[in-house]
């Protein structure tokens, strides 16, 4: 039999201590190849090397900054022989002293008593109140040496007084206890063939594992044989499994959380010591089981309104232990009568009492997982008779232009019974066209919700005058009407239901590219922007009441506007609105939260490189003036990379129109360096007056370039005024001819007749040699106007010529005598300015003839 010395050295001794609020505790123990187990008692085996190690925990907050630790390593019958006396065993224990640190020894030469002391002042971060357990100091022993004829002695650290003060004990308050420790040293084997010991990679057997719950827990158990002999390990006690190799693995259940855990390992081999109890080796780890709380979201923080109706409110969990549950309660203060519950799914309902109108409830929610942990947020619930209602326009992010933009109206709470409503809707015609309304779901929506009546119409009742919007537009629903073919059966809209879409189509104009356009709610009298509907508190069910605006906000929020102005306003019904006729007849109530909303259109520099048409990273490229003079022909269909980002790279002379001639105008000057990249020119420089003389196309202006649309097929070619330096391209675009008048000659303009057809010109674009747009006159028929009518004392007298011709106007008054006249030459629109300053008030009548052409109309003077 071989004879074998191996000794485990290892401790896990926590101190307790006498004060129950101290935050900062110590623990110590031995290990190396020295130290052993006999029984639960760690000792210390003579001529073997062996450490004192010292830990220390904080749960201090804030951290602790000053710290001072005089440790005293008494004997009794033992010489030490020590190594390094102190081992900082954690790097980043260290970090937390490294603005001042010292050490301190007294007589420290293994005659014991020896004295050590740490003191150090941390920097802003302290040693951290985590709870982590840190090693922190470790006092190094070759070896330990029993004096005398005995068969053991002792070993012991404790709290030290050292002879100069200034390293005594001091700590932050709460001070900690450090209560002596001693080891027995004693020779564990005396005889034995073999002691294993325990070890794991970076430690000794490992004295605890923390994991959560839903997570497996693993660790592999290594024992050392000083001759190899082979080492069978096995479970003595606790949980989990361990294999014959000294894999542990165990999968923890909620049930675990908060309770001791422990795997008793044992390691043997064919040899065993033959000192009485010491057949084998044990480690025993703690395994530390925690549960991570649940975490409450949704309408936390918020307050509803309570009706008749009842109310709701939606929260969420979520956990980080995988396949926890998930219990939800509620409690209210003050109590209530009325019903109240949370689902499994989180959902709140509270239907008060009428007796519990006008009380305000906080409602605690909380959810609790397997394990006992929680988290619980609040709402509250203002019990009111009726609920009111809240009606949003949507804010549309991002539309593109040129595009529809469909923007929903909603109603987002209220619960008492809606019979109808009457909605009056401004927006911005110039920006927006509205092209028509789509009812939501209570029109179509098969069950309960079968709403029978919604119509829309452009422009309200009446008239605003010069406070008008520019765009007005009424909506107008009715849940039933004479029991027809549809019969709601539930007149409880419910939360956040479209009530019906607008559809409009955003201009092209790029001048409004990154604008906001807004679209409001507007009053021109009582009856505009409410809601008819029954109070769920009223017991006779034909009682109708109307509601009107309580406040109106903008989609940020903010403050509410004041409902006080005169109407017509964008500010909510005034308080002469407010009517309560009594006798037992319904009047009006202010029950309704307007929020208005509006359209962003999306900026141009978020899809667009200005000059590259053709988007392939080099802009003004004769690339780029090749696919845009085929949008001329082709129509859109000529982009084929990205459409919208094509359109807004027309915009080259950032007029803000895009897809015009004068940025193809202005492209091919950059090409040939004629003008420079994305100078911003005016959007008209002049009027062009168009004509058609016969089958010739005249123009009054120079132009640079030019695009006609025909009505229909029709031949085109150049005219006199432009076969010498123009280039004309034709084809055909929905079913209409169209034609490019442009050069690529440097300074080449076109004026007089410019086009030979025989067709109708439907539309010009015109631009001069510089790419600024022309504001383009095309008479097509011979007429006349003026404006204003009537007028005091100055108006406008408006003539159009379809071709170029003489033309006179004169004004008589009643009695046929002529009191003014005008003549000249042109074609197109010819304006002239009548002052009537020195004639009487009353009826004019004004003649224009031109050519074969004579119109006659009337006009009155009020001064």
């Amino acid at each position: 039999m071989r004879h074998k010395l191996f000794i485990l050295g290892f401790l896990a001794i926590i101190f307790a201590f006498s004060q129950s609020q101290a935050a900062l505790t110590f623990r110590s123990g031995a290990s190396g190849p020295g130290a052993y187990f006999s029984g639960s008692e760690i000792r210390v085996n003579p001529g073997m090397p062996f450490s004192i190690d010292v830990y220390a925990k904080s749960t201090d907050s804030p951290n602790r900054i000053t710290w001072s630790s005089p440790f005293s390593i008494t004997g009794t019958d033992v010489i030490v022989s020590w190594g390094d006396t102190s081992q900082f065993a954690q790097a980043g224990f260290k970090a937390y002293w490294d603005v001042f640190r010292r050490t301190y020894a007294e007589s420290w030469d293994g005659s014991l008593p020896d004295l050590f002391n740490f003191t150090g002042i941390a920097n802003s971060v302290g040693y951290p109140g985590d709870g982590v357990e840190k090693l922190i100091l470790k006092f190094q022993a070759n070896s330990v040496t029993l004096v005398g004829p005995v068969t053991n002695g002792q070993i012991c650290i404790g709290q030290g007084s050292p002879i100069n003060t200034t390293y005594d004990w001091i700590f932050d308050d709460p001070q900690p206890i450090f209560p002596t420790q001693c080891f027995t040293v004693e020779d564990a084997c005396k005889g034995c063939v073999w002691c294993p010991n325990f070890t794991l990679p970076g430690s000794f057997c490992p004295l605890q594992k923390t994991t959560q719950w839903d997570v497996p827990v693993t660790a592999n158990f290594v024992a050392i044989d000083i001759e190899q002999d082979p080492i069978i390990y096995s479970k003595a006690g606790g949980v989990g499994t361990v294999t014959a190799a000294g894999a542990f693995s165990w999968q923890p259940t909620c049930a675990d959380v908060g309770q001791t855990r422990y795997i008793d390992v044992v390691a043997t081999n064919q040899y065993f010591c033959q000192k009485p109890g010491l057949p084998t080796q044990h480690c025993i780890m703690g395994i530390v089981v925690l549960n991570t709380d649940p975490v409450i979201a949704g309408d936390c923080g918020k307050t509803f309104i309570a009706g008749g109706q009842g109310g709701t409110a939606h929260f969420t969990a979520t956990d980080a232990n995988i396949g926890d549950t998930k219990a939800w309660s509620v409690y209210v203060t003050p109590s209530a009568i009325g019903n109240y519950g949370i689902s499994s799914n989180g959902v709140l309902t509270f239907t008060p009492a009428l007796s519990e109108f006008g009380t305000t409830f906080v409602f605690t929610v909380r959810v609790t997982d397997c394990a006992g942990g929680y988290d619980q947020c609040e709402v509250v619930f203002i019990a009111t008779p009726d609920k009111e209602y809240e009606i949003k326009i949507q804010k549309v992010e991002n539309a593109l232009q040129g595009h529809h933009s469909s923007v929903e109206v909603k109603k987002t709470w209220g619960s008492d019974p809606i019979y109808g409503f009457d909605f009056l809707i401004a927006y911005d015609a110039s920006a927006l066209t509205f092209m028509g309304a789509d009812g939501g779901p209570l029109f179509d929506m098969a069950g309960i919700y079968q709403w029978e009546y919604f119509i829309y119409r452009f422009g309200p009742n009446g008239n605003c005058g010069n406070a008008c919007p520019s765009g007005l537009l009424r909506v107008v629903a009715l849940a039933e009407q004479n029991n027809g073919l549809h019969h709601p059966l539930n007149l409880s809209v419910p939360d956040d239901m479209n009530l019906f879409t607008l559809d409009f189509l955003v201009s092209n104009d790029r001048n409004l590219e990154c604008q906001y356009v807004p679209i409001r709610f507007y009053w021109m009298d009582c009856g505009d922007n409410t809601i008819a509907y029954h109070p769920s508190t009223d017991l006779n069910p034909n009682t109708i009441v109307t509601a009107i605006s309580n406040d109106v906000f903008e989609f940020w929020g903010g403050a509410s506007i004041a409902a006080d102005a005169e109407m017509p306003t964008y500010l909510g019904a005034p308080a002469i609105c407010v009517t309560n006729p009594g006798d037992g007849k319904p009047g009006t109530k202010r029950a309704i939260d307007f929020w208005n909303g509006g359209i962003d259109i999306v900026c141009a520099d978020s899809i667009d490189a200005r000059g590259d048409v053709n988007l392939n990273g080099l802009a003004n490229e004769i690339g780029d003036a090749v696919v845009f003079t085929n949008y001329f022909i082709k129509g859109l269909g000529a982009f084929t990379v990205n459409v919208e980002g094509q359109i807004a790279a027309t915009d080259v002379n950032a007029d803000g129109m895009a897809l015009t001639v004068a940025d193809l105008v202005y492209l091919i000057r950059v090409i040939v360096g004629d003008a420079v990249p994305y100078a911003k020119l005016s959007p008209y420089t002049n009027t062009a007056n168009f004509g058609l003389d016969g089958n010739v196309v005249t123009v009054d202006a120079e132009l640079g370039a030019a695009y006609f649309v025909f009505n229909g097929a029709a031949d085109v070619s150049l005219g006199t005024g432009a076969s010498s330096n123009m280039t004309l391209m034709t084809g055909t675009l929905n079913g209409n001819a169209v034609a490019l008048v442009y050069s690529m000659d440097k300074g080449a303009t076109c004026k007089g007749d410019i086009l030979n057809t025989n067709g109708t010109v439907k539309s010009v674009d015109a631009v001069d040699y510089y790419g600024s747009s022309y504001k383009v006159s095309i008479p097509t028929a011979f007429s006349i106007s003026n404006y204003p009518n009537p007028f005091n004392p100055v108006t406008n007298i408006e003539l159009t010529l379809p071709v170029a011709s003489d033309w006179t106007v004169s004004i008589y008054n009643v009695a046929g005598q002529k009191v003014a006249g005008f003549n000249g030459y042109g074609v197109g629109k010819q304006v002239m300015t009548w002052d009537a300053s020195n004639v009487a008030s009353g009826i004019y009548f004004y003649k224009a003839e031109a050519g074969k052409f004579s119109a006659t109309r009337k006009m009155m003077l009020m001064k």
